[in-house]
């Protein structure tokens, strides 16, 4: 009886041993503390699935990048490059490593690249020229693959065509003609369809971003640097998206250019607004809410200033002329929003100008 209870306690062991094992080779690997921080810091900011899949899109880079699936590698490949984290070149190789993955989960990929990066204050890997040329061959790749999946027309009988092949020919000339003729609007709503998008929110603006946020006033300084600083407060678009939007990539609720598929689930966001890459490549869509409170609408602060400075085409944010006067050509910098801010800060008394970034203004 001794001898079948030890074997019996010995049993019930290694079965326990072997269902731990089980346990932990299932459960995701521990991301580094450097992106696990980035990640959790900003969770309240997302749905369960969305921060899931963030994480899940850490775990594939870091694998990939180093070739194993061992937490403890990937630490100590990171501490190697504490200065950038994964290293711009090495995104772009994964990038194109991994092209054959939907649009829709490569541009998740992409946000939770982008949202450590911008958690720790360093450079987006996809403001570097490298990166942005493999996105732009990527999201070509993807719209060649849709175009080539869609109906090329309608098929024709043999005797149709051999009986009726001038006004086949007439019709077919002038579809082709439409084409060509395409305007830049119906350019605009056809390259949404494979865009990410995002809706503003200034619920969760703390008293010391609203602080920062200058009242409504008519001079073009007040109006310029109120929609530059609500547009960052209140969204996640980077500063180099920011400063890159063009006035012919706003639409108003109602045209033709705006996208049903959000537009439904925000029916407060009147203002649409395409942001490009540095090679003017559409990259994501913003959808402006009208707030209740006019002095943190970015919607209505983007309006006022484009209806103020008179813009019809072109950046939206333009340098002041010596006069105070919006300039008619010409683009502010990336880095000038933190001066923006700065000065901002100084205005108010009391607040800190050395603490504010646009990391610390941004509430998303």
């Amino acid at each position: 009886m001794g001898f079948e209870k030890l074997f019996q306690k010995e049993r019930v062991r290694s079965v326990s041993c072997v269902f731990s094992q089980l346990h932990s080779s299932s459960m995701p690997a521990q991301l580094p503390q450097r992106v696990r921080s980035a990640l959790e810091g900003s969770e309240s900011d997302y749905s369960s699935s969305t921060f899931q899949s963030y994480r899940a899109a850490w775990r594939d880079l870091l694998s990939w990048w180093s070739g194993s699936r061992d937490p403890d590698v990937w630490t100590t490949r990171l501490e190697k490059e504490s200065a950038r984290l994964v290293p711009f070149q090495a995104i772009a190789s994964y990038l194109r490593d991994r092209k054959e993955l939907a649009w829709s989960t490569l541009t998740v990929r992409r946000q939770a690249i982008s949202l450590v990066y911008d958690h720790h204050d360093i450079p987006s890997p996809f403001e570097e020229a490298e990166v942005q040329k493999t996105w732009a061959e990527v999201r070509k790749q993807k719209r060649e693959e849709k175009s080539a999946s869609r109906p090329t027309g309608t098929a024709h009988r043999a005797a149709e065509v051999i009986e009726n092949g001038l006004e086949l020919l007439k019709n077919h000339s002038e579809n082709r003609r439409d084409r060509e003729d395409m305007s830049e609007e119906e350019l605009f709503r056809r390259d949404m369809e494979y865009l990410p998008e995002e809706t503003s929110s200034a619920e969760d603006l703390s008293p010391a971003q609203q602080d920062l946020i200058p009242e409504p006033g008519f001079e073009y300084k007040t109006i310029r640097n109120r929609a530059l600083l609500l547009l960052i407060a209140t969204t996640s678009a980077t500063r180099t998206e920011i400063v890159g939007i063009r006035v012919e990539d706003i639409h108003l609720r109602g045209e033709g250019t705006f996208l049903r598929s959000e537009a439904d689930k925000a029916e407060d966001a009147p203002l649409q607004v395409g942001l490009r890459d540095d090679e003017g490549n559409l990259e994501s869509v913003l959808h402006l809410r009208q707030e209740l409170e006019l002095h943190y609408c970015p919607a209505r602060a983007v309006a006022s200033w484009i209806v103020r400075a008179r813009l019809e085409q072109g950046l939206l944010f333009r340098p002041l002329t010596p006069q105070g006067k919006p300039k008619r050509s010409g683009a502010i910098q990336p880095q000038a929003i933190n001066h923006v801010i700065r000065r901002r800060a100084e205005e108010v008394e009391k607040l800190d100008p050395t603490e504010w970034t646009t990391q610390r203004l941004r509430s998303r």
